[in-house]
């Protein structure tokens, strides 16, 4: 897992599509709290596990096609989710409030 700031936030900015609209915020524990929407297209990327820590997402969280064999990480609760394309073998760790 990403520990500093600065880090996650590169991480989540160059691997998704960031609104305008979107505020992303950082709860103490260094949670990704997303005001809107936050999606991942994922051509060409391959995480097995996200190497943050979603806590809220308030409008659509996609998470297609990035690799992932694994929900840890993921918010849970968020306006809608998609994770297509990836390797999971589960919904483990994903959304539990929508």
């Amino acid at each position: 897992m990403l520990q500093s700031k600065e880090q996650i936030e590169r991480w989540v900015y160059q691997n998704f599509e960031v609104t305008s609209t979107t505020k992303i915020t950082l709860s103490p524990s260094h949670e990704i709290i997303v005001d809107g929407d936050i999606v991942a297209w994922g051509v060409g990327q391959s995480f097995p596990q996200l190497p943050v820590r979603f806590k809220k997402v308030t409008g659509v969280c996609g998470f297609a096609s990035m690799g992932l064999e694994s929900l840890l990480g993921a918010p849970q609760e968020c306006g809608s989710f998609y994770c297509s394309g990836n390797e999971l073998e589960s919904l483990e760790h994903g959304p539990k409030k929508l």
